[in-house]
């Protein structure tokens, strides 16, 4: 599956990114994926428009 982000900053703006389902395919059991450190992160959301199936949406989101 594709992994959908969301990037929320301080200032209140948001950055959508998406980790191709590709990247899987050739066996990688994690990615690293680097962000700008300014304006400061707020939070981290997987999957904010619930697109995807998921038993537990509790742990979608990471606050800083």
């Amino acid at each position: 599956m594709p992994v959908y982000r969301q990037v929320t900053r301080t200032d209140g703006a948001t950055e959508q990114h998406v980790i191709p389902v590709e990247v899987w395919f050739g066996g990688a059991k994690r990615v690293v994926f680097r962000i700008a450190r300014q304006p400061t992160v707020k939070s981290v959301t997987i999957d904010p428009e619930r697109a995807l199936p998921d038993v537990d949406r509790g742990n979608q989101t990471w606050p800083r």
